[in-house]
C-alpha cells in the first residue's frame, strides 16, 4: 500500500511544549521507525518531530498550532503519489510545494518563495522525469520534490533512516485523555 502520513518539525521548543500543543502524551515505549499512529523523535538537526501515520493535518489545525509555534509540514501519500510540504508561521502558510499526480505527473503547486534549496531540487528532479519520459513515464520522480525539500531542511525523510539519530530515537505518543463526565463532577470536591 505504501506510506501514508503526515509530519510537523518544529525548532526552537522543546519537545514537553510541542507534545503539549499537540495535545499528546509520550508512553516511554520507543521504535526505530514511525511505525505508530503517532509517534516524535529529536532530530540531529535540532528539530523536534511529531509523526502522525494514516493521516492529513488539516490547514485550519496548522493555523491554529502555528500560532503557537513555527514549524514546517510534510505529508506524502504514496498510494496516489501526493506530497507536500510548507512552512506556517503566525497562523499563516509561509511558503509550499505541493505534487498531486491526480493532476498530472509533472503537477507542481508552489506558494510564496521555498527556501534556497528548493531550486536545484526541482531542476534535477524535473530533468529525471524529463529522462524518464516526462509525462509518460513510469516512474514520478516530481513525488520527491516536496520529500527532498523537507529532507534538506530537517534531516527526515519517511522512508529512510535519520542519519545521526539512536536506533529507537522514535517514541510512541498517545493522545492526551480527556477527564470523563464522572471523573471531573466528582474531582471538584
Amino acid at each position: 500500500m505504501g506510506f501514508s502520513g503526515s509530519w510537523v518539525a518544529v525548532r526552537g521548543i522543546s519537545p514537553e511544549q510541542v507534545n503539549a500543543a499537540l495535545e499528546l502524551r509520550p508512553s516511554g515505549l520507543r521504535q526505530a521507525q514511525p511505525e505508530s499512529d503517532r509517534s516524535g523523535a529529536q532530530l540531529p538537526s535540532g528539530f523536534y518531530l511529531v509523526v502522525f501515520l494514516r493521516k492529513e493535518l488539516s490547514r485550519d489545525f496548522l493555523s491554529r498550532i502555528s500560532a503557537v509555534f513555527p514549524l514546517l509540514y510534510g505529508l506524502a501519500e504514496e498510494h496516489v503519489m501526493y506530497s507536500a510540504v510548507a512552512s506556517w508561521q503566525e497562523g499563516k502558510e509561509l511558503w509550499s510545494v505541493l505534487h498531486d499526480a491526480q493532476e498530472g505527473m509533472m503537477h507542481l503547486d508552489v506558494r510564496g518563495t521555498p527556501p534556497a534549496p528548493y531550486p536545484t531540487i526541482r531542476e534535477r528532479l524535473f530533468a529525471e522525469q524529463e529522462i524518464e519520459g516526462g509525462s509518460d513515464a513510469d516512474v514520478d520522480y516530481v513525488f520527491d520534490i516536496p520529500i527532498i525539500l523537507a529532507h534538506e531542511l530537517t534531516g527526515f525523510r519517511y522512508d529512510q533512516d535519520v542519519q545521526g539519530m539512536e536506533k529507537s530515537g522514535f517514541e510512541i505518543l498517545h493522545p492526551e485523555s480527556k477527564p470523563g463526565i464522572l471523573k471531573r463532577l466528582f474531582s471538584r470536591s
